[in-house]
């Protein structure tokens, strides 16, 4: 771990001392949690915790300083005064990454919220772990967009620029931060202190850091040799221009058109102009090689839309080669747009809907594009998502899309965790059907209660003898609240079996066991669920054969006077008058409740 020692000793302040001490614990919290996210996997719970710690502090520094800016010297990562030594400098390092890429400073924005920061922290792990592949820092900033953070890349500043550039963000000055695009960026972090202009896309194209500018839809094309400034943004030039002039109107129109602009929209149109117009086989299947990476790229970094958009492009490209009988086309593109639903693309999609911030709404769009084939894949899916929104999102799909491929939903209901078994048999109860039916009386004995809870919900709600039966045999379930819920569906049936099999467990030895609540519960649900034909059960209950059970039995016997109230049926009221003229004073007055009940049910009917 690195070795943090702050240099530039002297005849300073006690605050300021106290500034540079905040500054390198900063520092080092902040090389931890890149340490933390290039170490453990995006399913660890590390990564979430030394970034939760990480906003804690930062959010508290920016509430007072509005700033935090880092950048990389000497192989040091440096706030001010404060270096970071020691590792800091490795090649995997924060600023090993920074100065290899050529992002020489970073600014952490007041208003700092978890989802930039995490965005951050994924653009520096995607820069790291794709090195070989190409990937820069720059670039995966650039994607990433996070709004609270801002940073630039022309060449190193000397230390006094720096210098000048922190006092006039403690202290509000003007300009005079350094020249060319330092003192932009200085501005505008100094402006944006408080939080983004509407409009402002923090990193797209760095169009209000005055940072180095994309000349091409590729964020890393365009930079030119080591040490030279990149040109600025198209937008920041016309902007300035529009100042200046005092006929500034086209100017500004310009700067809107060019503040509008959307760099990922561009690069899928350009993909898919690539795509209709090449008409040579190796061209057109290195532009749908290309088009296809893309939009893996966009699935990654939470760009669903730009994913989606893409997406349909090329469905209307295969639509149309097909139309034209170029079927080697059509086929080339179905493949990629098959290749999105099967099981690494899915795991892909819902990696990225997991993570804290991820856009819900463009996601859920995404999803209801993907064809039917993402079934298994979603199934799978429910293993690994931590956040309920996720779940939800992908539990939503699979009850549309399983609908029509009700068995694919199968081996969720084997999965030896049992919150997999659980929300497969929520989905399962929302598609409803004979089949599904079936595969939830696996669930309904599966060990794990709340596995059975779900199972028991949703055949409550699917009606048939299929699920009735399955019902039935809840009834024995050893927990008190599952068999309510069944003896409470069944009753709303009041078929013959489902009233036979209540009345066997009513007068079986073993309901006298039950609490009161639950035998009440059972008597009323017998009631409605037969009316006169329950009748003998009741008589059973209330008159006892052998003068020596009466007294154990004189309470429930009670019990069954009482839930005759909600029964239907001429002999069961003619029964409950028959009690009303008998000795027993407890009975009649049972069953005088029992007829007002009943009367005030059927509208006071006599």
């Amino acid at each position: 771990m690195a070795d943090p020692t702050a240099v530039k000793t002297g005849a300073v302040s006690r605050d300021e001392r106290a500034r540079t001490a905040r500054r390198l614990d900063l520092l080092g919290v902040l090389e931890r949690a890149v340490k933390t996210v290039l170490l453990y996997p995006p399913s660890s719970p590390q990564p979430g915790e030394f970034r939760a710690r990480l906003h804690a502090r930062l959010t508290g520094y920016l509430e007072q300083e509005g700033a935090f800016i880092v950048q990389s010297r000497a192989g040091a990562l440096v706030s001010g005064d404060a270096v970071l030594r020691g590792e800091a400098g490795g090649e995997e390092s924060l600023a090993g990454t920074l100065a290899r890429d050529g992002v020489r400073r970073v600014a952490f924005l007041p208003g700092l919220t978890d989802g930039d920061l995490a965005a951050f922290l994924e653009a520096v792990r995607a820069a790291v772990t794709g090195r070989g592949a190409g990937e820069d820092l720059a670039a995966a900033l650039w994607l990433a967009a996070p709004k609270t953070v801002r940073w630039e890349t022309i060449g190193e500043l000397d230390d006094s620029a720096v210098e000048n550039l922190e006092a006039g963000l403690r202290s509000g000055a003007g300009r005079g931060f350094g020249a060319g695009a330092g003192a932009d960026f200085a501005a505008v972090v100094r402006a944006e202190g408080g939080g983004i202009p509407a409009g402002a896309g923090a990193g797209r194209a760095e169009k209000e850091e005055g940072g180095a500018a994309p000349a091409s839809a590729d964020p890393a094309a365009g930079r030119g040799a080591p040490g030279e400034p990149v040109p600025l943004e198209a937008a920041r030039i016309l902007g300035a221009l529009a100042d200046l002039s005092g006929e500034g109107e086209a100017l500004a129109a310009c700067r809107r058109e060019a503040e509008a602009f959307d760099p990922e929209a561009a690069v899928g149109g350009i993909l898919l102009e690539l795509v209709s117009l090449e008409d040579e086989p190796e061209g057109f299947a290195e532009s749908c090689g290309l088009a296809d990476d893309y939009y893996d790229r966009f699935v990654e970094r939470g760009r669903f839309a730009a994913a989606l958009r893409l997406r349909r492009g090329l469905a209307a490209r295969e639509a149309e080669s097909r139309a034209a009988s170029a079927f080697d086309r059509a086929d080339r593109l179905d493949e990629i747009l098959l290749r999105g639903a099967q099981a690494q693309g899915t795991a892909r999609l819902t990696g990225a809907l997991d993570a804290a911030g991820a856009d819900l709404e463009a996601g859920t769009l995404l999803l209801a594009d993907l064809p039917d084939a993402c079934v298994p894949g979603l199934v799978d899916a429910l293993g690994r998502l931590d956040r309920y929104p996720a779940r939800k999102l992908v539990c939503d799909a699979l009850a549309e899309k399983g609908a029509r491929r009700v068995d694919d939903l199968a081996p969720g209901l084997s999965d030896k965790r049992w919150f997999v078994v659980r929300n497969t048999a929520l989905v399962l109860g929302r598609i409803g059907g004979e089949r599904a039916c079936a595969l939830l009386e696996t669930a309904a004995r599966h060990g794990e209660e709340a596995v059975r809870r779900e199972a028991v919900t949703a055949l409550a709600r699917l009606a048939g003898p299929e699920s009735s039966r399955i019902l039935r045999a809840v009834l024995a379930d050893p927990a008190p609240l599952l068999r309510l819920k069944a003896v409470r569906a069944l009753a709303e049936r009041a078929d013959a079996e489902s009233r036979e099999a209540i009345a066997a467990r009513v007068l079986a030895p073993a309901f006298r066991r039950l609490p009161e609540p639950e035998q009440a519960e059972w008597l009323s649900a017998l009631a409605r669920a037969g009316g006169d034909a329950a009748l003998p059960a009741f008589r059973t209950l209330v008159e006892p054969r052998f003068l020596r059970d009466w007294g154990a039995r004189r309470l429930l016997a009670l019990r069954a006077v009482a839930a005759l109230g909600d029964a239907s049926g001429p002999a069961t009221r003619a029964w409950l008058e028959e009690l009303l003229r008998g000795r027993d004073a407890l009975r009649r007055d049972e069953a005088e409740r029992a007829l007002a009940r009943r009367r005030a049910r059927e509208g006071g009917a006599p």
